[in-house]
């Protein structure tokens, strides 16, 4: 056989084996309307349907089979970073926006009238995103999503913060005519956002005031998009259907960019929609494009830390390492050694007289709600500040004791082998009791909003502890105390006078905020809300494990478990939770665990109630709006499972 029969018998071979075209759900019906844009060669990342199960990879080390898979080329360290954190991700967000992008521009009015003001009837809906997983609690039930219905507002509180803001009532879309002398040519000095574009507001029609601003649809790009009302169930897979009923400004419907209304490698993924499409109304034959896109596993970091805080699982370890326990009761009260008196403990009384001194050396006389914060005062036993480590999960350094970029700056951490990256940090309590206990009192922990710090129980212990609750204060990632030296000066001088300069010391000097941009004053979590996604995403559960082994100490005051303090001086150690020495244990134990806050607290209060079994009560509030939603159901319907 010569080698070119070789070849030809070759080639027919391999050809005969190839495995064949594949198919999709339905031949796309011909057809003028607008097309769907689909291409993977557009630089700088390809422009296709997100989020989309096309836009990730095979990965058998994930719960989900699949990574994110985003080019990590790109203009900046920081992005390029910031994408290799990405491609990290098993699945896709369960609260994100779906966006599809056109050829054409699409008739709106058509979409307004099918989807706005129906309280989401679904019965001639354009769109629909429908849960696809055989094995899903809602297997073909549909998600309402938001095209216009006012859930997600986008009007700023303030139009600009700096003085070169280029004014705007929002930020995502267009809401200025930045041609100015209307001659439909981008002149010197109208491209006001430096885009290289001519911009026109994005309204529904030419004339439109700046707060109508379309939210689903993007006239320059032509781009629908898309947000579900609830969030979606995690590892779950989900298809978005853009049916024929969705048609382009000259009433035609939309296109698939295929030869079939779906690409064929998420054929397979896509064939429960023969089941689920009539118990919707609707048939495969309605269907004008489909893609289909798995949520990312959004629990299982969480559940691994938390089992092995208390020794079990992959990351048992953690108990050992890091046992949750006091390790300081600082010491609150100035007195001289040899003095009898409980140091660690500063009565409720005392507290409150220097208070009003303190209130009274920066003011005049007292606003009428501080004086209600220092009359409720009164119902405080005493105050505590203690100390106790929490593993933390990311670096802050590398080898050599440099900072490293908030981009590394994020979790080191395999939920399926246990192979983890973990160190120490003290994290600071303040703590106030109740006065008239029986028993140990039960406790709210205070979650602090943003740049704040756990001095909140000096504004609401007193409150809380008329009703019989001890209070908690206590510092999430990088935040603290922000205070010159100078401003330390007057104030603390003001509680040494009462012998309390300790506890200024106790409670200011001891946080988990530091200088940032060396300026010699702490930046009370400056690197928590950022655009370095990762971080932020990480500093978010990092608040929420230092709130898991916070939780796990107040249990460990069982009435049994002894520690190192003898506060009677009897020679004994006293009760673990016996922090003045009567022999009953304060706070904790078998009491309530309860948890509140405003704005991060609210937010940090939503998860907490999803992820901590031992909580009794959350009341979040005004918790950063849906962002953290779907986390909270998520966990919960985690936890729901195990």
């Amino acid at each position: 056989m010569n080698k070119r029969t070789l070849l030809l018998t070759s080639c027919l071979w391999a050809m005969s084996c190839a495995s064949p075209e594949g198919k999709g759900l339905l031949a796309t019906p011909e057809g003028s309307g607008a097309k769907v844009k689909f291409d993977v060669f557009t630089q700088p990342l390809p422009e296709l349907p997100l989020p989309n199960d096309f836009a990730t990879r095979f990965d058998a080390t994930s719960p989900t089979r699949r990574r994110v898979n985003a080019s990590m080329v790109a203009a900046t360290k920081w992005e390029s970073e910031t994408r290799a954190a990405i491609d990290q991700l098993d699945g896709w967000g369960t609260y994100q926006s779906i966006t599809v992008a056109f050829d054409k521009p699409l008739d709106l009015q058509n979409l307004i009238k099918r989807h706005v003001g129906d309280d989401y009837d679904s019965r001639d809906d354009a769109v629909y995103l429908v849960d696809v997983s055989p094995d899903s609690p809602d297997y073909c039930q549909r998600v309402p999503l938001d095209l216009g219905e006012g859930n997600f507002p986008l009007v700023l509180e303030r139009p600009s913060y700096f003085t070169n803001d280029r004014a705007g009532e929002q930020l995502i879309f267009e809401d200025r005519e930045e041609d100015a002398n209307h001659n439909g040519k981008l002149d010197l000095g109208e491209d006001q956002d430096m885009d290289g574009v001519l911009d026109h507001p994005n309204t529904l029609f030419p004339g439109d005031s700046k707060f109508h601003v379309l939210p689903f649809y993007e006239r320059e790009t032509n781009t629908l998009i898309m947000k579900p009302v609830m969030p979606l169930r995690e590892t779950t897979t989900y298809a978005v259907v853009l049916t024929r009923r969705l048609v382009d400004e000259d009433g035609r419907p939309v296109q698939s960019p295929f030869p079939f209304i779906n690409h064929t490698s998420q054929t397979a993924a896509l064939q429960p929609l023969h089941e689920c499409l009539p118990k919707l109304g609707l048939g495969v034959e309605d269907v004008a494009f489909t893609w289909a896109y798995s949520t990312q596993s959004i629990n299982r970091d969480f559940l691994a830390v938390r089992d092995g805080l208390y020794g079990q699982g992959v990351l048992q370890r953690l108990a050992t390492q890091y046992p949750a326990e006091v390790e300081d009761l600082l010491p609150l009260r100035d007195v001289m050694p040899g003095s009898t008196v409980n140091v660690r403990i500063v009565s409720g009384d005392a507290f409150r007289q220097a208070a009003i001194d303190l209130l009274k050396g920066t003011a005049s006389s007292l606003t009428a709600s501080q004086q209600s914060i220092i009359d409720s005062q009164k119902a405080i036993d005493f105050h505590v500040v203690f100390t106790f480590e929490s593993p933390q999960f990311f670096r802050r350094v590398d080898s050599d004791g440099n900072p490293l970029p908030l981009t590394k700056q994020i979790f080191e951490l395999d939920p399926t082998t246990g192979a983890a990256f973990t160190r120490p940090e003290k994290v600071t309590v303040w703590l106030t009791i109740p006065k008239n206990r029986t028993g140990p009192a039960p406790v709210v922990i205070l979650g602090h909003g943003y740049t704040g710090n756990k001095l909140d129980p000096l504004q609401y212990g007193g409150y809380f502890a008329r009703y019989g609750l001890a209070t908690i204060g206590m510092e999430n990632v990088s935040h603290g105390v922000g205070l010159s030296a100078s401003d330390k000066l007057v104030p603390r001088a003001l509680l040494a006078s009462h012998g309390l300069g300790a506890m200024f010391d106790a409670l200011i000097d001891n946080d988990r905020a530091f200088d940032q941009n060396g300026d010699g004053i702490k930046d009370s979590g400056a690197d928590f809300w950022t655009a370095y996604i990762a971080h932020t995403r990480d500093v978010v559960r990092q608040s929420a494990i230092d709130y898991m082994q916070l939780i796990k100490l107040l249990r460990g005051f069982d009435g049994v478990k002894t520690w190192k303090y003898d506060a009677n001086r009897d020679g004994k150690k006293d009760l673990a939770g016996d922090f003045d020495g009567d022999g009953v244990v304060d706070v904790g134990g078998t009491a309530s665990i309860n948890i509140t806050g405003g704005s991060l607290g609210g937010i940090m209060s939503m998860m907490m109630a999803g992820l901590e079994p031992q909580l009794d009560v959350a009341i979040p509030v005004s918790g950063g709006g849906g962002c953290p939603t779907s986390a909270f159901a998520a966990f919960r319907a985690g936890w729901s499972k195990r």
